[in-house]
């Protein structure tokens, strides 16, 4: 577990070669954006899980955030080149 935070960490956070104040701002905002999805998700898997399957998905929130920041930081980052280079 350390080490899969830690891998999430350096990826999430790591300097992209061409940064500046764009890449950040798409940093950014992927970052609120996957902070205020993996609360609205553990909120509604609190009201509607039991169980061992509640135990489950809380082992799996504690890196969701981290995910989905980094898929949205991805995906946002792809479409951003893609249309710079258009």
């Amino acid at each position: 577990m350390v080490g899969l935070a830690l891998s999430l960490l350096f990826i999430g956070f790591s300097k992209e070669k061409d940064e500046d104040e764009c890449i950040a701002n798409i940093r950014s905002n992927a970052l609120i954006w996957a902070t205020l999805t993996g609360y609205f998700l553990l909120i509604l898997c609190t009201l509607l899980i039991y169980d061992l399957q509640y135990l489950n998905f809380i082992f799996i929130d504690l890196f969701m955030i981290l995910i989905l920041f980094i898929l949205k930081y991805q995906i946002e980052l792809y479409r951003f080149r893609r249309n710079s280079n258009d």
